[in-house]
């Protein structure tokens, strides 16, 4: 197995091997960063959606989700147990989900208005997910919120909210981030 370990100055492309952990940490990073930096007036926020492969799908967002990597369709061991009201506890539901979980950063007003949206891109929103991922910039960019999009990712197609052939690519780069004003 070939080693991970970053040989380049800059952005590590090894980091597209273990996507799903890494944009989790970097909405993280990115959250706590701004957060401090914004007027008492806004407030930002992490968000994640899940989405049920279902027909049709279903989309929600969790209060709480707990996931192992179990190999059968029910927990290890899992058995009802009775409660101190003799109540027994159902079975949980084993939901297999994508392979990514839907992640942003949205700044609001402290009367909820959205103001922006943060997106780091994920290999879904450029391959198979492409077409839902552009009709949600399309909902953005119709509305009066901001839209930055971070491109971390060397694979896949291009997907900013602005034109391609307005962008202008110095030799070797690799990562993209747009900035489009409501």
């Amino acid at each position: 197995m070939p080693s991970t370990k970053n040989p380049f100055p800059g952005m590590n492309p090894f980091l597209e091997s273990s996507w799903p952990a890494v944009h989790t940490a970097l909405i993280s990073f990115i959250w706590e960063e701004i957060s401090p930096r914004l007027p008492e007036d806004l407030l930002s926020r992490p968000e994640e959606r899940l989405e049920i492969d279902e027909a049709p799908p279903h989309t929600w967002r969790a209060d709480v989700a707990v996931t192992e990597p179990w190999q059968e369709d029910r927990a290890s061991g899992w058995q009802g147990a009775p409660t101190g009201n003799g109540v027994a506890v159902a079975e949980p539901q084993i939901v297999h989900l994508r392979e990514e979980t839907e992640r942003w950063i949205e700044i609001r007003t402290v009367d909820g208005r959205l103001v922006t949206v943060i997106e780091v891109l994920s290999p879904a929103n450029k391959d198979a997910g492409r077409a839902r991922y552009k009709s949600k910039q399309d909902d953005y960019l119709a509305t009066d919120v901001n839209l930055v999009e971070i491109d971390l990712l060397r694979g896949g197609a291009f997907v900013l909210a602005v034109p391609e052939e307005q962008v202008r690519r110095p030799a070797g780069t690799c990562y993209l981030i747009s900035v489009r004003r409501a």
